[in-house]
């Protein structure tokens, strides 16, 4: 997603999309506050949904030769596999509207939630020594 500034997303700002995404989704329980929450909620949802679409239409536009060249070059492995999926996903008759609607961005914010699980419990698990005591 860094071929322009417009469509650059910052690793923090996506991370913070996500899990705003996830808390609406799983952890909202105040209608008052969850009003503001949707509301946020829906934003995010947007600037991810035209981001990540705009990603989709670029692979889906390109032909074999740049499947072909894509896998020839030394790529970073999950660059590659998220284009492969996303391709994949295409070639099944997935829309370009659905594969980041209803497979990226809800993937995403759960892969994100479990990532801040995992941080959490590796956290837990270490003793802290003081070392003034």
């Amino acid at each position: 997603m860094k071929d322009n500034n417009e469509e650059y997303i910052a690793e923090k700002e996506l991370y913070d999309y996500l899990t705003l995404l996830f808390g609406y989704a799983f952890l909202s329980q105040d209608e008052i506050d969850g009003f503001a929450l949707k509301a946020s909620a829906t934003e995010a949802y947007k600037a991810l949904k035209h981001r990540i679409k705009s990603e989709v239409v670029k692979i889906s536009r390109s032909g074999r030769l740049k499947a072909w060249t894509d896998a020839s070059e030394k790529t970073e492995l999950l660059e590659s596999y998220g284009i492969s999926l996303i391709r994949k996903l295409l070639k099944a008759g997935k829309s370009v509207d659905e594969i980041p609607a209803n497979i990226v961005i809800p993937s995403a914010a759960a892969m994100a939630a479990s990532h801040i699980q995992q941080v959490i419990s590796a956290f837990s698990s270490v003793n802290v020594v003081n070392p003034n005591a």
